[in-house]
């Protein structure tokens, strides 16, 4: 039978010991992706984290402020030469600009955050007001009359009372033709038509001033304004007694809508030639760059932010991998090294026993063996069930052989 004894690892048979062996080294194995497992795991959540969440959260922000820019950019071709493409370049801005803010709200990364989340509100309301003023700046940009406030008055103010003139002016010289010709009133017809030429001048510097908003132009109408009141003051005091009724009454109407015209360009200076001239440009430089310029802050810091969550997240993922790479090695280099002591040891158990059968083998075999020796193995599996056949087979051999000595000694010769 085969002995019993030695420890529990020696008395395995030869294939329990190899699958041992093997499943040492693969345990060693396990245990070193054990190790780096959870390495891993934290890599593939920051870099997930950083490549589907931070990096598309920072493009969509930096897209809505191009968006933004080249709406604007839309917007001011648009006001300056009302054409329908620019027109259409920024609505379709803005709507890609609500799809750019829309990804970001998507964006569960932002959301989660309390300061993107903060910011992200900010932008929000602000890009709505941005777009609350697309149909208020389309209005401006087809109605004159009401992007450019002090054409609105002249119309009002001016336009009017500009015609009733013009016809006093032209029945005060049609009234002329029913009198007698005279050097007086050959006289009084070149100053009628004096007053009614620099009248002329009044309305022609007023449309100048709306066109040009220059302050020639309103001074050139101030000018020719004071003329026509020295004329008019001139005809009433020298020429009194030569006034036809249709002229006498005409000139003080004149007078009385002077007044009013003066009145009304010193108004329509104050309209034309302040902040809000324009209201298309005036929206623009107020309400509507003020909320450009939080916007583009806002947007800034969110980019900012998740700049600096990147980059951090980007050392974080160096350290972490030079850290696995560092494990990852050191314990490859136990694993080996314990490979290579469990193969050693493996080996020493089996080829330690065969060897010691061998040695005696070759002794039996080349005359030289001692039959009283034994194998002395102490060990289970088949090597000690060779060890126990081959005691056996020496101890009969010896047995044999003492019994030969034996009968050769008492057999006569």
């Amino acid at each position: 039978m085969a002995s019993s004894k030695g420890n529990f690892f020696s008395n395995l048979q030869i294939r329990h010991k190899l699958w041992a062996g093997f499943g040492l080294v693969l345990a060693i194995l396990v245990i070193v992706g054990l190790g780096v497992f959870p390495s891993l795991v934290n890599t593939e959540q920051k870099t997930g984290s950083m490549v589907l969440e931070r990096q598309p959260a920072a493009a969509a922000a930096q897209e809505l402020a191009h968006r933004l820019e080249r709406s604007l950019s839309a917007l001011g071709f648009y006001l300056l030469g009302k054409e329908e493409k620019h027109k259409q370049n920024y609505l379709e801005g803005l709507k890609k600009l609500a799809e750019e803010l829309e990804i970001l709200k998507t964006n569960q990364l932002v959301t989660s955050d309390p300061e993107l989340s903060e910011l992200l509100i900010n932008i929000d309301k602000d890009v709505a007001a941005f777009a609350a003023v697309r149909d208020r700046m389309i209005t401006l940009a087809t109605t004159d009359s009401q992007n450019f406030p002090g054409i609105a008055f002249a119309g009002e103010a001016i336009n009017p009372v500009n015609r009733q003139i013009q016809s006093l002016l032209s029945e005060m010289i049609l009234s002329e033709e029913g009198e007698e010709v005279s050097e007086e009133r050959r006289a009084l017809l070149i100053e009628l038509g004096n007053l009614r030429n620099t009248w002329t001048g009044v309305i022609n510097g007023v449309r100048a001033y709306l066109a040009f908003r220059s302050k020639g132009a309103i001074d050139e109408a101030t000018l020719y304004l004071e003329t026509t009141g020295s004329i008019a003051k001139r005809l009433q005091e020298e020429c009194a007694d030569m006034l036809t009724f249709e002229q006498e009454d005409g000139l003080a109407q004149f007078i009385e809508l002077r007044e009013q015209v003066v009145a009304s360009l010193k108004q329509l200076e104050k309209i034309h030639g302040g902040k809000r001239w324009r209201t298309d440009a005036y929206l623009i430089n107020t309400s509507v760059n003020e909320m450009l310029e939080r916007i583009d802050g806002n947007v800034d810091a969110l980019v900012n932010r998740l700049r600096e969550d990147n980059e951090r997240t980007g050392s974080e993922l160096l350290a972490d991998v030079e850290g696995t790479k560092a494990f990852l090695i050191t314990l490859l280099l136990v694993g080996l090294l314990l490979g290579v002591l469990i193969a050693f040891l493996m080996a020493r158990s089996i080829c330690r026993p065969i060897q010691s059968a061998v040695v005696a083998m070759e002794d039996i075999a080349k005359g030289e063996g001692d039959l009283s020796s034994r194998l002395q193995l102490n060990i289970g599996g088949e090597l000690g069930q060779l060890s126990d056949a081959f005691n056996l087979f020496i101890e009969k051999i010896h047995t044999l052989t003492a019994m030969d000595s034996e009968a050769k000694a008492v057999s006569p010769r």
